[in-house]
């Protein structure tokens, strides 16, 4: 059991899947002159895939109109974020070709912090576990009870938050818990709005 259902006679609370690929996503503006058959040509010849180390990936519509480059295996995230960062190279001089590494989100909420502790803090310890970038988690306002302790949500990729569930307690000013919600949605690293 994990967070706060520990002892209390609550459920487990299920933890998020992380995603079992890694994802870039390629779209086009409404103003760009190309099709998605040549600006994809133009990425399979001029940017080696084997040279990545990706083999196996497979190219699907994506609800917004755009294509979805899924990469399957060992290392993908590192395989995506690669691939994405050529891609990107590729279309440089073109900005009507978008590119983006989206992730899948979760959600959960960090109880029992004290007054000493800022949104910083949240996401200092979070990162210090986790070892993810500063930019993939996001830390909303501290909501305070009328007992004094506070209470924040927080928004990182899937895994970060499987990381931060298996731990007992957070260490942030004091004697926090993480306690999950469900999975959000494929949202791109890109577009993150504020909590």
């Amino acid at each position: 059991m994990t967070g706060l259902a520990k002892g209390l006679g609550r459920e487990k609370v299920s933890q998020p899947r992380p995603p079992t690929t890694a994802v870039v996503l390629v779209t086009t503006l409404p103003d760009c002159k190309r099709d998605y058959r040549s600006v994809m040509t133009e990425a399979r010849e001029k940017v080696s895939l084997e040279r990545l180390g990706i083999v196996n990936s497979r190219i699907k519509p994506a609800a917004n109109g755009g294509l979805l480059i899924q990469i399957p295996g060992k290392d993908r995230e590192q395989k995506a974020d690669d691939l994405a960062e050529r891609l990107r190279a590729l279309w440089v001089t073109d900005p009507s070709i978008s590119v983006v590494r989206p992730s899948k989100f979760a959600e959960m909420r960090v109880r029992g912090l004290d007054v000493s502790v800022s949104p910083e803090d949240v996401a200092s310890a979070i990162i210090g576990i986790s070892g993810c970038a500063r930019g993939v988690v996001r830390v909303g306002e501290i909501r305070w009870s009328p007992l004094g302790f506070g209470s924040v949500w927080v928004r990182c990729p899937v895994s970060v938050a499987r990381m931060i569930l298996d731990v007992e307690k957070l260490s942030v000013g004091g004697h926090g818990r993480a306690v999950a919600r469900p999975p959000t949605y494929l949202l791109p690293l890109s577009r993150f709005g504020s909590l």
